[in-house]
C-alpha cells in the first residue's frame, strides 16, 4: 500500500475517532442535563450534573485537538493556510462547539424533567 494511501486512512481515522469522542462528550452533557440543573441548582442532583460536566471535558480536548492535529496533517495545503485554518479554528471552530454542547446540557434538562 502506497505511503499517501496509508497517511490518508490514518488521518480519516483521526476524523473519525475525534467526531466520536466528541459525540460522547455530548452525550455526557446530555446526560447531566438529564441528571441535574447545575445553574439553578432547583432540579435533580448538580453534584452528579458536575460530574458528568467534569467527565466530558477531556472528551472534548481530545475531539478538539484530533481535529487542530488533522488540519495541521493536510500537506495539500501550504503551511501558512494550515496554520491560518488551526487559528479559526480555535478561535471560532472550538467555542462554537463548546456552546452546542451547552445547548444539549440544555435540552437534556428540558427533555428530562
Amino acid at each position: 500500500m502506497p505511503t499517501n494511501m496509508k497517511r490518508l486512512g490514518l488521518l480519516t481515522l483521526l476524523g473519525a475517532a475525534s467526531a466520536v469522542f466528541f459525540t460522547f462528550a455530548l452525550w455526557l452533557l446530555f446526560r447531566a442535563g438529564c441528571a441535574g440543573d447545575t445553574k439553578g441548582g432547583g432540579y435533580g442532583d448538580p453534584l452528579v450534573a458536575l460530574q458528568l460536566e467534569d467527565a466530558a471535558l477531556p472528551f472534548f480536548v481530545v475531539a478538539v485537538a484530533g481535529i487542530i492535529i488533522l488540519i495541521a496533517s493536510l500537506r495539500a495545503i501550504a503551511l501558512r493556510y494550515r496554520v491560518a485554518l488551526v487559528v479559526a479554528f480555535v478561535l471560532t471552530g472550538a467555542p462554537v462547539l463548546w456552546l452546542t454542547g451547552l445547548r444539549v446540557e440544555s435540552w437534556g434538562l428540558r427533555s428530562c424533567s
